[in-house]
């Protein structure tokens, strides 16, 4: 999950592959340009420059959501997914 302005996008990376972007609401925390990605059995807030706000954070619904969407349809698990965003 990336936050870009004022929406928020959930997607999954697998080597080169990215999903297609899914629309969600923002988290209240989530700076614009900071990213929230699944880690194991936990969330971790990333992209901020500021190490103090890279750190665990709870897993928001839409990600979660989306690992689990993505695990019965056998695509890519956004748990898996790596720091880069998707191209614009």
């Amino acid at each position: 999950m990336a936050r870009r302005g004022d929406k928020c996008e959930v997607y999954s990376v697998e080597g080169d592959h990215v999903s297609p972007t899914l629309t969600a609401p923002c988290p209240a925390d989530l700076n614009n340009g900071e990213r929230i990605r699944i880690v194991g059995k936990t969330c971790v807030r990333e992209g901020t420059g500021d190490r103090e706000r890279e750190q665990p954070v709870v897993c928001p619904d839409p990600l979660t959501n989306a690992e689990k969407r993505d695990l019965r349809t056998n695509l890519p698990p956004s748990a898996s997914a790596s720091a880069a965003p998707p191209s614009e």
